[in-house]
């Protein structure tokens, strides 16, 4: 590959905007997604999402809480939802540190709750209006109840996240969380998503996201991986 290729190569992965980082403030976004389909195979499948982000000048918060659920042939196949909060202290332009909380609940693979709470600390790779990555590290304890065995233990947190502005509303993100148990490495919880966004108009944008779970240890009869793909509409108040 020659120097131009890698060149557009990278131009495309960081992007190419101005280097200052994105506004202050509170951001709110209501996203709703609805699939209904009805003869040989009857489906249903309903979504609904809220994010609130702050951004100050020495912090960031970020509050997130959705539900899914779905029926396919009147049989229940989605049945999941999730909540999280993280504050993020900047020590200085690049580094801060953190503390997450998670809830998760998902009926159909038989987790009846998880909880994650994980201090650490974090590196800005790029901050800027356009483009962002994160990564992260640090501790994480786990409480959770899955096909009826309840747990408790410690694990390290991996995680990183990385978003870019296209412009006129559209936008892409990924988001990727690695959390191995202390005690047993191989047992292993993987939490992806993939987003992309694209404006309708000035506050509603067409969206689709795909999500993995990935559990080393599930409940009994129950896959290790689990995949959803939701797509709606997410409103800016």
């Amino acid at each position: 590959m020659n120097r131009n290729a890698i060149g557009v190569l990278l131009a495309v992965a960081v992007g190419a905007g101005a280097a200052e980082p994105p506004p202050a403030g509170w951001s709110h976004t209501l996203s709703l997604g609805l699939n209904l389909s009805d003869g040989n195979t009857e489906v249903q499948r309903y979504n609904a999402s809220w994010l609130s982000a702050w951004r100050g000048t020495s912090a960031e918060l970020r509050l997130l809480a959705d539900y899914n659920y779905g029926e396919s042939s009147g049989v229940r196949d989605v049945d999941n939802a999730r909540a999280e909060t993280g504050l993020r202290r900047n020590l200085d332009a690049a580094w801060f540190v953190l503390a997450n909380a998670g809830y998760q609940q998902d009926q159909v693979a038989d987790v009846n709750y998880r909880w994650i709470l994980s201090p650490g600390a974090g590196l800005r790779l790029l901050d800027r209006r356009t483009v962002r990555l994160t990564v992260e590290a640090g501790p994480a304890w786990l409480a959770e109840d899955v096909g009826g065995v309840r747990d408790r233990y410690w694990s390290l947190r991996v995680a990183e996240r990385w978003e870019l502005e296209l412009g006129s509303g559209a936008k892409l993100w990924q988001s990727l969380e690695y959390l191995p148990a202390f005690d047993d490495l191989s047992d292993v919880l993987i939490n992806a998503e993939f987003g992309a966004e694209a404006a309708l108009n000035a506050r509603v944008n067409l969206r689709l996201l795909v999500r993995d779970t990935y559990d080393r240890t599930p409940a009994a009869a129950r896959e290790k991986n689990d995949v959803s793909v939701i797509g709606g509409l997410a409103l800016k108040l």
